[in-house]
């Protein structure tokens, strides 16, 4: 990998060789969660003020969404790692 290659890796992402010797980009997607964090301050707040059974409710609708969303992303999606 070429110094161009390598300054263009460094800022889109990191290369990784392919079983066929092809290169693909890696690219970090917790990145794109860390403009959401303040669209979720006021559901927190919101769940400060709930009963415990709804607090409880959301959790596990949170686990449940979270463990889809990461078992799609490990084994379904195109580009996962």
């Amino acid at each position: 990998m070429g110094p161009a290659a390598g300054a263009a890796a460094g800022l889109h992402g990191r290369t990784a060789g392919d079983r066929a010797g092809q290169r693909r980009r890696l690219l970090p997607r917790a990145r794109f969660l860390l403009p959401a964090f303040p669209l979720l301050l006021p559901l927190a707040l919101h769940l400060s003020r709930a009963s415990r059974r709804h607090r409880m409710l959301v959790l596990a609708a949170a686990v449940v969404g979270s463990a889809y969303c990461g078992a799609y992303m490990a084994l379904v999606y195109p580009g996962a790692p």
